[in-house]
């Protein structure tokens, strides 16, 4: 038996070095050798053989690191580093700020009109991770935790050139991965409707985007500019409008928005943020008992930002649509709202607010 495993060692190392060799042959990387249909037949047939001799070696006694066949996937959360066996190379590692110049770019060549400080924001609040190709950053995922009981998945991109070889499949799972049993969010397009389903995500509803400059509005009486004692309440607002604990979110909006609010005896019962986004400004979250309150936040907001570029992401269900393309913000897109339920979903609570805007798609 050692003699079998011995030569079973022997024959993957040689079958490695082949295969590699081969790869390079596929990739290009040997251009004078071409690649033609008869050598993409022995490809083929190279794969089955790479199969067959993965079985047989897991079926003799383990022979020390000559075991391992062709691929080794390291332990993202102890060395930060995860390897994909691909034509060439693809690194995972976590997300940190000198990524972020790369992630721009990406998001540039899927046309959203996030600026450098957009993914500051996600960064800052997130576990992002980055596939890199020899130094070049060719995907993005967040996980952005919201208590123990619920998380979003955002800005998940992977580089066109790199699409179809299950990369954008494998950043979901290590995105989930770090999710652990929080019920999970996110805001999908058509496109990537059937990938999030792969990995246990289903709809639950539909989101709608208008922006544009808005028209003259006159700025509601009952509405004011928040002061500097008012986030608690504001923090406490947010949780019971959305049953979930965004308090870190909310810490970075108190340093880059301005909210308004709606005070009833005193007491804050509704706000909206403004604050720079893309392409201009954009309005949210609005957390307010019924719709009229919700609209003179959002009137409030518009009239002290006349001439400007502004975007809100609302939830169908909300019924603000028709208002808001009146106001001048027309219709510029939508997507499908998809939940993926956790072990730890918490139960929420009956609460009088709701949140009539995104503060983001991809934070919720």
């Amino acid at each position: 038996m050692r003699l079998v495993a011995a030569f079973a060692a022997t024959g993957s190392r040689l079958f490695c070095i082949a295969y590699r060799f081969w790869q390079r042959v596929a990739a290009g990387v040997f251009p004078s050798l071409g690649v033609s249909a008869q050598a993409r037949h022995g490809r083929h047939k190279m794969r089955r053989g790479r199969h067959r001799l993965a079985r047989t070696l897991r079926a003799l006694p383990c022979v020390g690191r000559n075991c391992c066949l062709l691929r080794c996937t390291l332990n993202l959360e102890d060395t930060g580093r995860n390897r994909i066996m691909t034509n060439q190379e693809i690194v995972l590692e976590k997300m940190t700020p000198r990524h972020l110049d790369g992630a721009l770019e990406l998001s540039r060549q899927v046309q959203w009109p996030h600026r450098r400080e957009d993914w500051e924001l996600v960064q800052s609040i997130s576990q992002g991770i980055v596939a890199l190709q020899e130094d070049r950053l060719v995907a993005t995922v967040m996980m952005t935790p919201y208590g123990d009981n619920a998380a979003t998945i955002n800005m998940v991109i992977v580089d066109a050139a790199m699409r179809g070889r299950g990369l954008g499949r494998k950043m979901l799972e290590e995105a989930l991965a770090k999710a652990g049993e929080r019920t999970c969010y996110l805001v999908a397009t058509q496109e990537g409707l059937p990938l999030y389903e792969k990995v246990g995500f289903a709809a639950t509803g539909e989101t709608v985007q208008h922006q544009g400059k808005p028209l003259r509005v006159e700025a509601p009486a009952d509405v004011t500019w928040s002061e500097s004692g008012d986030h608690a309440y504001l923090v406490a607002l947010d949780r019971a409008a959305n049953g979930h604990d965004r308090s870190a979110l909310m810490e970075i909006l108190r340093e880059r928005a301005k909210f308004a609010v709606i005070r009833d005896d005193g007491e804050i019962q509704a706000f909206a943020a403004i604050r720079s986004f893309g392409r201009g400004l954009v309005i949210g979250p609005v957390v307010a008992r019924n719709d009229s309150e919700a609209r003179a936040l959002i009137d409030f907001l518009l009239a002290h930002h006349q001439g400007r570029f502004v975007r809100i992401d609302t939830d169908v269900s909300m019924d603000l649509a028709g208002w808001l393309t009146a106001r001048g913000l027309n219709h510029a897109g939508c997507g499908i709202k998809m939940r993926r339920r956790g072990a730890a979903c918490g139960q929420s609570k009956p609460t009088d607010h709701r949140n009539y805007a995104l503060v983001s798609q991809a934070l919720g």
